[in-house]
């Protein structure tokens, strides 16, 4: 092989190996839009430069033919490569169907296709033969029509594909010079060598600058690859994240001329009225805005204020400088948001509660608030007070079971029931201050005030009208028995006789007619299933013991079942004898069905909830596989963290549902920023750190039972209040957000990233030391210090 041949081959193969290495590594590390074409592209040129150099390495013109048609392999996909390279890269994926990708790759398998069965019809090639004066050189070959035809559709695909291209450089110029000059370079290569090939002149020291070209076309490709796009951001920032924004954004340089408004704050500077706009913002907010003075001090300045135009609609204000990388104010920052439907709900909801204070207050009804779940006593009008004996503001320190002379589980039942009704009457004996017992109809049914589910309560005083000859004699209970209302019937049973006197109540809950009873005919009237159980219970009865018994009761003449909690205290003579028990029985059927339909509700709600986990970090996995793995372990860290500082199931099940999603907002960065290897761009920063606010507008409509997606907006807080995005600080960090924010940064240091490799566990740990009880919360720092340190804490995944 002669010298000049030997070098050709060298240089060949060696942009082979490179760029084939090149390819490798775009495959396997980078994940943005049009990485694996990128890759596709870099083997195929890879390919081009291997085959041609071995070409070199034979004289046989059978090899050289073989090695020729392995090249059309090359040169038939580079074209189709490069042209879907640029759609995905520029931004236009969507135009990339089936149909498409079906219909460009038409060409090039024909190619392929008609080269290799050249022999049979010579299309491609009308001869083939050694060059002349040196056999180590490519074959000299006389070119058919269909090399012509796969000549013309293949520049048509590279013409389109750099136009794209072009179009991307212009656009980025001015933001991202240095990967504009890359891609300039890049496009221009392969142009040039084409143009020298179609001249006559491609051969240098006899090498094909066209296979040359791509292959360093290609690798400038795959350099500037990982670097942000500016198309990208200027798309996002002014599209996703600026223009679709509600709220009115508009940029100001020191005279009061608009650099930017977002659609929303167009419309807000129209609405100023007809002046200009410095005059107008001068007169609308004048300690925040100086239209005549151009001062740094003036720009740097903060300030809010409410507004209300002539149409009455109210809205905040907000003035924040815009700092150039010096730190120096070079403009103003205009936020305006439209309130005026929070500010009338809030002016409904006063006028709504000073309607509900006045009817509260009127007549001499006996009325009170109430909560179902603790029974505490929320309110009370004055009748309330002159009634029960009680200043007012005792009756707020108590509870009803402090005034209700009734069982406390049989009390408790009952509120539990007048809550899921729509009204819900109960005959009850209260208890005044002086002592006296009354007898009372009470009618109660569910409210909501101020966001917490109550039990409005009108109170009946009854007692002239009821005649008091059976009781429920215990001292926590007094129950009366004759004219017992809705859903409670009372009994008495005596031992001695063996038969239970019933109320006309419990004759109705039951079915039967008729006041007394013997103690087989009552156990006749309980289901089957629960019979030996009310047997034991009765025993213990018997034996001096209080009882209670959840039952089903099957009516005779319907045999409908019915759900019942019965209640049974025994009665004792002077000298401590036994002598009766006395009880009631109380009809929960509805809310035994009411639970069981929650229940089912409950489930499907806790399974719709999962779903929605499940599938906003199967969103946030498509985009960044980094940002998923980042979610679940962090979840894993800040569980164990609060596992360890005692915190409730319920809470603990809140802090795990916001770390799954804490960073779900980065759906709406660029995935090349999120995966970006080199620094960040103060735009792309802040893109970044928009990305907690996004994640809460996207989780704020969703029930949660809890506060995750404000959790999720905070977790980016500091205790010194240098964390974003609300600079909150100390105790107005929810506590969730505060572990969260430990558990994140832990994970985010010790794990690999796109962007650096995995620091050590003690730099972790030295930054959670560093920062407790200052930036970061000293219990949690504490806590996982000692997970790691002492217990050996790990990572599941």
């Amino acid at each position: 092989m002669s010298h000049l041949a030997t070098a050709n081959f060298a240089l060949l193969l060696g942009m082979c190996v490179v760029t084939a290495a090149a390819g490798v590594f775009v495959w396997l590390r980078l994940r943005a839009p049009g990485a694996r074409v990128l890759a596709l592209l870099l083997f195929a040129c890879a390919l081009d430069s291997g085959a041609f150099g071995l070409e070199f390495a034979t004289t046989s013109l059978t090899t050289k033919v073989a090695f020729e048609k392995l090249l059309t392999v090359s040169a038939a996909t580079i074209p189709t490569l490069w042209f879907v390279f640029a759609l995905q890269y520029t931004g236009r994926s969507r135009y990339l169907t089936r149909t498409v990708i079906a219909l460009l790759a038409v060409v090039p398998v024909m190619t392929v296709l008609v080269a290799a069965s050249n022999e049979a019809h010579h299309l491609f090639w009308r001869d083939v033969s050694l060059a002349p004066g040196d056999a180590y050189l490519a074959a000299e070959l006389v070119f058919g029509p269909a090399y012509w035809a796969h000549i013309a559709y293949s520049n048509v695909l590279l013409a389109a594909g750099t136009v794209l291209l072009l179009q991307l450089f212009w656009r980025s110029w001015s933001l991202y010079r240095g990967q504009a000059i890359l891609l300039l370079v890049a496009v221009s290569i392969p142009w040039l060598a084409q143009s020298m090939y179609l001249g006559g002149s491609s051969l240098v020291l006899g090498v094909d600058l066209v296979s040359v070209a791509f292959c360093f076309a290609a690798l400038l490709l795959a350099v500037g690859f990982g670097r942000l796009r500016a198309s990208d951001v200027l798309s996002v920032s002014r599209a996703a994240v600026l223009d679709s924004l509600v709220d009115a954004v508009t940029v100001l340089d020191p005279d009061a001329n608009v650099l930017y408004s977002n659609p929303a704050g167009a419309a807000f500077l129209k609405r100023l009225g007809p002046e200009a706009i410095p005059e107008a913002l001068a007169k609308v907010w004048p300690q925040a805005f100086d239209a005549r003075t151009r001062e740094p001090g003036r720009l740097a300045e903060r300030a809010t204020i409410s507004w209300t135009d002539a149409a009455a609609s109210v809205f905040d204000l907000s003035v924040s400088p815009v700092v150039d990388r010096s730190g120096q104010a070079v403009a103003k920052l205009l936020v305006v948001r439209d309130v005026t439907e929070r500010r009338r709900a809030e002016t409904a909801l006063r006028e709504s509660e000073a309607r509900f204070r006045a009817i509260f207050e009127e007549n001499r009804a006996i009325k009170l608030l109430v909560d179902p779940s603790s029974g505490a006593i929320v309110e009370a009008n004055s009748a309330a007070a002159d009634f029960y004996g009680y200043s007012r503001e005792q009756l707020l320190a108590m509870n009803v079971s402090d005034i209700n002379v009734l069982p406390a589980d049989a009390l408790f039942d009952a509120l539990s029931y007048a809550a899921t009704e729509q009204l819900a009457n109960f005959a009850f004996r209260h208890r005044l201050a002086n002592g006296d017992v009354r007898d009372v109809e009470v009618s109660s049914g569910p409210i909501e005030e101020r966001g917490r589910k109550l039990l409005f309560a009108i109170v009946q005083d009854v007692t002239a009208q009821k005649q008091a000859t059976r009781a429920l004699q215990h001292s926590a209970a007094l129950l009366s028995r004759g004219e017992s209302l809705a859903h409670l019937g009372s009994w008495e049973w005596d031992l001695a006789s063996d038969t239970y006197t019933v109320s006309e109540e419990w004759q109705r809950l039951h079915g039967l007619a008729g006041e007394r009873f013997s103690n087989e005919e009552i156990l006749l009237t309980c289901h089957e299933d629960d019979r030996e159980a009310m047997k034991a219970a009765l025993a213990r009865a018997a034996a001096g013991e209080p009882c209670r018994i959840d039952h089903r009761i099957v009516r005779p003449a319907t045999h409908e079942v019915r759900h019942l909690t019965t209640y049974g205290d025994p009665v004792f003579d002077a000298e401590g004898h036994l002598q009766t028990l006395i009880g009631a029985s109380l009809d929960v059927t509805h809310r035994v069905r009411a639970d069981e339909v929650l229940h089912e509700r409950e489930e499907r709600l806790r399974r719709a909830l999962a779903d929605t986990v499940a599938a906003l970090g199967a969103t946030v996995a498509m985009r960044d596989p980094y940002t998923a793995s980042h979610e679940r372990r962090v979840s894993e860290l800040a569980c164990k963290i609060a596992e360890r500082l005692n915190w409730s199931v319920e809470a603990i099940e809140r802090l795990r549902i916001a770390a799954l999603v804490h960073d779900v907002g980065k759906i709406a960065v660029p995935a090349e920023i999120l995966s970006k290897p080199s620094r960040l761009t103060e735009m792309e920063l802040e893109l970044i750190k928009a990305h907690s606010a996004a994640a809460y507008e996207i989780l704020a409509s969703i029930d949660f039972g809890g506060p995750v997606a404000e959790i999720v907006l905070q977790h980016h807080e500091r205790l010194d209040g240098s964390g974003y995005p609300q600079g909150l600080s100390g105790d107005g960090i929810l506590p969730g957000a505060r572990l969260l924010a430990v558990a994140d940064v832990v994970e985010a240091m010790i794990t690999h990233r796109p962007y650096r490799a995995a620091l050590p566990l003690e730099e972790a740990m030295a930054e959670i030391e560093d920062g407790a009880g200052s930036r970061y919360d000293a219990a949690a720092c504490e806590t996982v210090v000692r997970l790691f340190r002492e217990e050996g804490f790990a990572f599941g995944e």
